[in-house]
């Protein structure tokens, strides 16, 4: 396999919100409707204001396996590995 595409100081854990549903609900259980709470691991391959593009895979034809999130529906952000102040593992 080619190398990797990121450090593993760069994996990271996204914690996020995401809706569920969206079918049909009776108005008194509307209500109780809720978001789902998501956790990905993968890596930041881009990200602006609007949204992060968050890779877990890639292939030696230089294909990567992705996700959009928007910013504002993330909660957490985890390092895998915490980068030090110089930043190396």
């Amino acid at each position: 396999m080619s190398d990797k595409p990121r450090k593993a100081s760069e994996l990271i854990w996204i914690v996020w919100r995401d809706a569920v549903g969206g079918d049909r609900i009776h108005r008194d259980d509307v209500a109780r409707a809720h978001l789902a709470t998501n956790t990905n691991l993968g890596w930041v391959e881009h990200e602006n204001e609007d949204r992060i593009v968050l890779c877990h895979g890639f292939s030696d034809t230089g294909e990567l396996d992705y996700m959009q999130i928007p910013v504002g529906d993330i909660l957490e952000r985890i390092h895998v590995v915490k980068p030090s102040r110089n930043g190396k593992p």
